[in-house]
């Protein structure tokens, strides 16, 4: 084979590999961006995680009581 037909057969498919790679990086970015997203809302609305380590999050408070019971006090 001649190097530049060589040359002209690998040119596009480099830069093919290339596109690929940075679109599969980027979409590897925003998963990753959307799955801390998700876990910061899971956290405030206290889904997602099991209840030992919803119990230790900052504002959980697993002893509450019925609004009914706390004008009681």
């Amino acid at each position: 084979m001649d190097v530049a037909l060589l040359t002209a057969f690998a040119t596009p498919f480099m830069a093919i590999l290339a596109m690929l790679w940075h679109q599969q990086r980027a979409i590897l970015r925003k998963v990753g961006e959307n799955g801390e997203r998700l876990s910061r809302i899971e956290g405030f609305l206290g889904i997602g995680m099991p209840p030992a380590a919803a119990s230790n999050a900052p504002g959980a408070d697993l002893a509450r009581r019925p609004p009914e019971d706390s004008d009681k006090n």
